[in-house]
């Protein structure tokens, strides 16, 4: 370590060091510092605090210079209980002697509190004047210059702005507990407007056993308290919370109940519990709440749900034909799931559910027409692939597109797993057609995008196997009968071209 920086950490130190080991002392308004007298005066001024809790406090320090009797600074250490018996939040007001400056702070455990440890902030934090007693004016203007809040101070303030609105509401309902010690109104007194009930013991010792149960309107429980004679009133709200408040009067018989239940219904009105119909108003308006957000959100639901039908393999109500197992041939609109697309529940009909693309099935195997039958109505029909269905779509150019249920050896696993989960075995899909003669039919699996030949005189076809030639050529060969030439052995059984190659060398002689 170089010289220079070793003589700044020795500064540090020493400096660390007299600020702990200065011993301050205040007489008379005279500053000492290790007992030796500053020109330093310090005026102390307490102000009575008025509506506040007991434990608040408001102390004035002015600091003046004694060469000048220039006042240089006015310090404000303000406490304020957050609630009786609670937490209590400090901090200085620092202002310069006009009070046209002012930044509020907090106090800092490390310099103390009291009037010694403000003078020990002043001193050796903030270095408004030296141990000495000479004013840094310098120091000063800065501190002015910088704006600082205090968080308690803003804690405080909080606190404040939330005990005016607890009281504010009070001041609005002004509940009351009539003679019969069980009806709860509101207007004060002479108030007509029942807001609940209140149900009590005739002392405070018989609320270990039996709490006091304030209701709403409607009945519903709203808080229970017990008190006791040397404790606060603990109050249990509907919401689970629970607070404490020093009473002015104890259940004890007679009419320092009805204060007793008087006070307690105020601090419950306080805390937002205003009673009458509250609770079932609420659950009215956030039910109706929920049902609104439910229905933005089924909108949003609903055009991502049109976006990905549109965007997906499925077809939804084209107009096309199917050709059954006897041949017969419906015309009509034909839909078909190839793929989950999960349509969004419209929350105001309670009898909306999944439709015909999104019942569980295995995708793929079935296909649905709606048609116009002999009597004029509309009718739904479906249609397995097993039985060797045939059914086109109509395109926009006119053109048609084709698929045909079938059985594909050599076709993944994934069939028999999708078939197994909903109990039934039929491991037929329908496929694309891509071309067709006499004896073959080239098709593609529409999900997986896979080609395969089926030949008409065979139950099952045979889907490609593009990841492994000597699978695929070994297994082609058997469902052809007949051995493959080099050029269909080195093909890429990816594309369709090669599909259509295999069909065109089955039908030479």
């Amino acid at each position: 370590m170089n010289t220079s920086k070793i003589l700044i950490l020795l500064g540090i130190l020493t400096f660390v060091f007299s600020a702990s080991a200065q011993k301050i002392k205040i007489k008379k308004g005279v500053i000492l510092i290790d007992k030796v007298e500053i020109p330093i005066k310090v005026e102390s001024e307490y102000i009575t605090t008025k509506g506040g809790i007991i434990g608040d406090f408001h102390h004035i320090l002015t600091f003046s210079d004694v060469s000048t009797s220039n006042v240089f600074v006015i310090v404000e250490h303000i406490g304020k209980m957050m609630s009786p018996n609670g937490v209590k939040e400090t901090w200085l007001e620092i202002s310069d002697p006009s009070k046209e400056k002012t930044n509020s702070v907090d106090l800092d455990r490390k310099f103390g509190g009291g009037k010694k440890g403000i003078v020990n902030h002043l001193m050796n934090k903030y270095q408004f004047f030296t141990i000495e007693g000479t004013v840094n004016q310098n120091k000063i203007t800065e501190f002015f210059n910088t704006t600082t809040e205090s968080k308690a101070k803003a804690k405080a303030n909080k606190g404040k702005a939330k005990q005016k609105e607890a009281d504010d509401r009070v001041s609005k309902i002004e509940p009351f507990v009539k003679n019969d010690l069980t009806t709860i109104v509101s207007g004060g007194r002479m108030g007509t407007e029942v807001i609940g009930t209140v149900n009590a013991p005739d002392k405070y010792h018989d609320t270990r056993t039996t709490p006091i149960k304030i209701y709403d309107l409607d009945n519903n429980l709203i808080a229970t308290a017990t008190t006791d004679i040397l404790s606060p009133v603990t109050v249990s709200l509907i919401n689970s919370s629970v607070f404490d408040y020093k009473n002015r009067t104890q259940l004890n018989g007679g009419i320092s109940n009805q204060y007793f239940l008087t006070e307690l219904v105020e601090n419950i009105v306080a805390k937002g519990y205003v009673l009458g119909n509250q609770i079932n108003e609420g659950k009215k308006i956030a039910y109706q709440e929920k049902k609104e957000e439910q229905a933005i959100q089924y909108e949003k639901d609903k055009d991502d749900y049109e976006t990905r039908k549109r965007n997906s393999l499925n077809i939804y109500d084209k107009k096309g034909y199917i050709i059954d197992e006897d041949d017969k041939k419906w015309e009509g609109k034909i839909g078909i799931a190839f793929e989950e697309i999960k349509k969004p529940n419209d929350p105001s009909d309670p009898f909306d559910g999944p439709g015909m693309v999104e019942v569980g099935h295995t995708y793929g195997n079935g296909v649905g027409l709606k048609y116009i039958n002999e009597k004029g109505k509309e009718k739904y029909k479906s249609f397995a692939s097993k039985k060797r269905i045939r059914f086109c779509v109509i395109n926009e150019d006119q053109t048609e597109t084709c698929y045909l249920g079938a059985k594909m050896k050599n076709k993944g696993l994934e069939l028999v797993d999708g078939a197994l989960s909903s109990l039934s075995f039929d491991t037929s899909l329908y496929y694309e057609i891509i071309s067709e003669n006499d004896k073959t039919v080239v098709v593609r699996d529409v999900v997986e995008n896979k080609y395969g030949i089926l030949r008409k005189d065979q139950k099952k076809g045979f889907q490609f196997n593009a990841g492994n030639a000597e699978k695929n050529n070994t297994g082609l060969s058997e469902y052809l009968g007949k051995e493959l030439n080099e050029e269909l052995k080195n093909l890429d059984y990816t594309k369709v071209e090669s599909a259509i190659k295999v069909a065109e060398f089955y039908i030479k002689d």
